[in-house]
């Protein structure tokens, strides 16, 4: 910044900026608009926001939205619940299911089963090994699901470890190594 001390301490800017009225220095004294415009556009970069958090409701919240929105409209449930109006009408899609679910749950969360007869009865022989003692491994949980899938005659299985994991999460169970007390 180019400038000078006036006789009262105040450094005035004489950039051809400030005196073309476009200087950008926070603390210039000399431009007409106080130099509080801040840089020009192109020098700004992408502007900065909040991340959005996601949020997970409650079936019994989501059907307090929708109970709203059926008197009232999507719009004013919306803004009465702070949430978006397109998450209004995809539960107002959902109302059965939700009214089916606990109203505790976080209803609708993951994705379906491909194949749920084969999911069951691997879920079943998985549980029948573990309670005859026998150890079970992923790669031995892959090996029985091909071979159900193809005793089923289901093409395109294919049972690699993603779809294991995927499986055992939605099954809610886990593969441990048996300890022992001493």
């Amino acid at each position: 910044m180019v400038g000078y001390e006036n006789g009262r301490g105040a450094k005035r800017c004489l950039t051809i900026a400030c005196l073309l009225g476009k200087c950008w220095v926070l603390d210039c004294g000399g431009c007409p608009g106080g130099g509080a415009r801040g840089p020009p556009a192109s020098e700004r970069g992408p502007p900065k926001m909040a991340p959005l958090k996601r949020h997970a409701y409650e079936a019994q919240f989501k059907l307090q939205a929708i109970s709203y929105a059926v008197v009232n409209g999507n719009r004013a449930a919306a803004k009465k619940f702070n949430i978006n109006e397109s998450m209004v009408r995809k539960w107002r899609k959902q109302q059965n299911e939700l009214r089916q679910a606990k109203t505790t749950k976080q209803s609708s969360r993951g994705n379906k089963s491909r194949w749920p007869q084969l999911e069951d009865q691997l879920e079943q022989w998985i549980i029948e090994q573990i309670t005859t003692g026998r150890s079970v491994s992923t790669v031995t949980i892959r090996l029985k699901a091909t071979t159900i899938a193809q005793d089923m005659k289901i093409e395109h299985f294919q049972g690699g470890p993603s779809w294991c994991f995927r499986f055992m999460k939605r099954r809610h169970l886990s593969i441990r190594a048996r300890t022992t007390v001493a």
